[in-house]
């Protein structure tokens, strides 16, 4: 545990650093006027300082531990017929993805579709609830009026995301479904075989307790949104740096020959 807890630290020290070193260079803040590179930058400083990025490498140990454990389920169910725990395995990996999907679109999609509204809705909420801002604009009279503008951009910069995620919900659903169907077949199938008499009550039972761990190749809740909210967090890095690194390319030189053939 205490080796887990001293590579998370690690982990994140080294993630603090590179936002550091990003946002100290010379022309850093060329990038830092686009407002989706400032609305990235400010979405990677809050995950990485959220309890998601900073468990993700004591979460990876835990889903780790669990696919291993859905492998030797796998390979118990393979006893009796091979077939089945394959289909039933590729069953919770399919679920398991569109519900990670699902779930990372909470955060990306607010990144990626909201854009510019949601950084505006932020500021106007800013000014209605600290403070300094609520106060001057009950002194003018126009803090019905913010509330309101902030009340429509914010409305305007999620309609889109919540059309997206009914969608994606779906896709969850209908998988969980598969997922169902899969095992209740497989256990309609251990019962046939111990009634004719292919299997022994003993093996059932083996069989029974595989086809339960295979369970572990499904979502893995909180531990596997960590796990992917410490690899996005690396990404948005990744994506941050090739934007401030295009901001800090010199532009190219106009070709005064190519201008006087235009006039």
């Amino acid at each position: 545990a205490l080796s887990v807890m001293r590579w998370e630290s690690a982990f994140l020290v080294a993630l603090h650093d590179r936002i550091g070193s990003l946002l100290g260079r010379p022309r850093a803040a060329v990038a830092l006027r686009s407002p989706e590179v400032s609305q990235r930058v400010r979405a990677v400083r809050e995950a990485v300082d959220g309890w998601m990025v900073r468990d993700s490498l004591g979460s990876l140990v835990f889903v780790a531990t669990m696919w291993l454990t859905a492998a030797g389920g796998l390979i118990i169910v393979g006893t009796w017929r091979w077939w089945v725990g394959v289909i039933i395995a590729a069953a919770f990996l399919w679920s398991a993805k569109l519900s990670a999907r699902w779930s990372d679109s909470v955060d990306d999609d607010l990144l990626d579709v909201t854009g510019t509204d949601r950084a505006r809705a932020a500021y106007l909420r800013t000014l209605v609830v600290e403070r300094s801002g609520a106060r001057e604009l009950r002194v003018f009279g126009i803090h019905a009026v913010v509330t309101e503008r902030w009340r429509q951009t914010w409305l305007r910069a999620m309609r889109e995301v919540w059309a997206m995620r009914r969608g994606r919900a779906w896709a969850v659903g209908g998988s969980a479904l598969a997922v169902m169907v899969a095992h209740l077949g497989a256990l309609a199938l251990l019962v046939w075989d111990a009634w004719a008499g292919r299997i022994s009550v003993g093996a059932v039972a083996t069989v029974v307790a595989g086809l339960t761990s295979l369970a572990s190749f499904g979502n893995q809740g909180d531990s596997g949104l960590s796990v992917r909210a410490g690899g996005a967090a690396v990404a948005a890095l990744d994506a941050l740096d090739e934007s401030v690194d295009a901001a800090q390319k010199p532009a190219r030189p106009v070709d005064p020959s190519s201008q006087a053939g235009e006039i």
